[in-house]
């Protein structure tokens, strides 16, 4: 299952851990890698199925990716900055710089 894994602190920063497993999934669903995706974001949303087409509720921007793990017994985490980084310690160090 595709899930965040962990969230945890380091410096300024929230991080967030995202295992993406290759066990049981479908490998036409699911990129070999992810090496492109530095600085998309992560969102968490819920998808369903309606009269034959899908359709995404209740999402929500959690964060920004910027680095995948090597592929270890089918699984690898791609990590993120949390919201927290994005809105309070970008923002703040961006102001101070600039004012």
């Amino acid at each position: 299952m595709n899930r965040i894994e962990n969230e945890y602190c380091c410096d300024d920063y929230d991080l967030i851990m995202v295992k993406i497993s290759y066990d049981n999934s479908d490998r036409t669903v699911i990129p070999d890698s992810f090496g492109g995706v530095s600085g998309g974001g992560l969102w968490k949303f819920e998808l369903y199925k309606v009269d034959g087409r899908f359709e995404v509720r209740n999402n929500m921007f959690l964060g920004v990716a910027f680095y995948q793990t090597g592929l270890n017994d089918n699984i690898r985490h791609i990590r993120c900055y949390g919201w927290n980084s994005i809105y309070k310690t970008v923002y703040n160090n961006v102001i101070s710089r600039f004012s």
